[in-house]
């Protein structure tokens, strides 16, 4: 670990201690509640104060929505407007979007909007009933796009809705598919890969809308056609995960790519997971955990994953960075709040869903204050002042000072 702790004689009679103390590794909470019901396929987003986790399959489709807040207590709010799975979630301004999906019988176009107090209302439908869409926010505006349609082909349709839930309609997008993901990076939505039912292939799409709802010519494709993915956003990159391409022996297609906010592609050092995951984002992280393993024969021989990929910000691959998962499982979500990543459901084999809730947080560091002296760590509002001699525990990364009455630091 590399650690700057610089000491500078301040005014007053004050040493001043300053701490920049990077992330070595990520820990696993332990006790965390699962979720109420068990399920997959589900949708999740972060609004405020709280991590939402909306709809799912449980050898049925429900409509249970459940929240974890910065302390990882779990509630359960108002349930959606009707059961669904396969929808997808964004959230824009005050309001956490649910949207599509799938009711065991019909593709949904309804959206159900919370807003800060966890308040559901309905908001405009959208412009296609569909399911496996993928929803992400740019701006002012959440996007939802693509799917498996009501005609039972795959979607080019878009939908989007400002702060206000005013509902418009960007330009389609280059062609029609499903099981597609999107993330935004700088003034970019991005919204690649995914089936194609009319060509019976993967799409190596990547469809871009800025922060007024411009919709790009397809100028940034993948390296292969790709669906079943995942994406997250970890500083300046996008990062779009690997996928299934192809049916049969060896169907998994490893290559992982980035692209910055100025849309430039990069290739990124793949992992292990390979369909069917979830991702997320803690700090200057981004963690991509379950799903399904890369193995070689027929798809019946696959395996779920256990680990947990992590890349930092530079899209450097860190192995060992993380914990597994509690059980490796698919078709789960992810959603971050606060310190904490939350990777929620899945299921296991063909119809087996799971209630498991796996936890992750930057590891802790002890420091020590002494009595009379001021510190100032990470979002502290104010300096305190310590009246006595205490040892706190600080979440990594830690960046702040110490101004110590005596001049002697250990």
């Amino acid at each position: 670990m590399s650690e700057s702790i610089i000491t500078r004689r301040g005014s007053g009679g004050y040493a001043k201690v300053t701490f920049d103390v990077p992330c070595t590794k990520l820990n696993k909470v332990s006790n965390v509640s699962m979720l109420s019901v068990e399920r997959d396929h589900l949708a999740s987003t972060t609004l405020g104060d709280y991590a939402l986790f909306g709809g799912g399959y449980s050898y049925s489709s429900v409509d249970t929505v459940e929240v974890y807040n910065k302390n990882l207590t779990r509630s359960t709010i108002t349930s959606l407007s009707h059961i669904r799975c396969e929808l997808d979630a964004t959230t824009v301004g005050n309001y956490a979007l649910f949207g599509g999906g799938w009711d065991d019988i019909y593709r949904s176009n309804v959206v159900d909007a919370y807003d800060s107090n966890l308040v559901r209302s309905t908001a405009l439908s959208l412009n296609i009933e569909a399911s496996l869409l993928s929803a992400t926010t740019v701006g002012n505006y959440a996007i939802f796009a693509g799917g498996f349609s009501s005609s039972e082909h795959s979607s080019d349709i878009t939908t989007a809705y400002n702060i206000n839930l005013t509902r418009t309609s960007p330009v389609s997008l280059w062609e029609g598919r499903e099981k597609l993901a999107s993330t935004s990076v700088g003034n970019y939505a991005l919204f690649g890969g995914g089936y194609n039912s009319y060509n019976v292939r993967g799409s190596n799409c990547v469809d871009i809308y800025d922060s007024n709802l411009t919709h790009s010519l397809r100028s940034l494709v993948f390296t292969y056609g790709k669906w079943n993915l995942s994406a997250t956003t970890v500083g300046n990159h996008a990062i779009f995960g690997c996928g299934r391409f192809a049916y049969g022996a060896s169907p998994y297609c490893g290559n992982m790519e980035s692209f910055d906010n100025n849309l430039t592609r990069s290739e990124v050092s793949s992992g292990h997971v390979y369909e069917e995951y979830a991702a997320t984002t803690l700090g200057d992280y981004a963690l991509f955990a379950g799903g399904v393993y890369a193995t070689s024969g027929q798809l019946p021989k696959r395996e779920n994953y256990t680990g947990v990929d992590v890349y930092d910000k530079n899209t450097v691959l860190h192995y060992n960075f993380a914990p597994d998962i509690g059980l490796g499982r698919e078709r789960l979500s992810a959603s971050t709040i606060g310190k904490y990543a939350l990777f929620a459901g899945g299921r296991i084999g063909e119809s087996n869903p799971k209630n498991y809730v796996d936890a992750f947080t930057f590891e802790t560091k002890k420091i020590q204050i002494y009595p009379m002296s001021k510190y100032k760590f990470n979002d502290m509002g104010s300096e305190t002042t310590s009246q006595t001699l205490q040892e706190i525990e600080l979440t990594t990364p830690i960046t702040g000072y110490i101004k110590v009455k005596n001049t002697t630091v250990n």
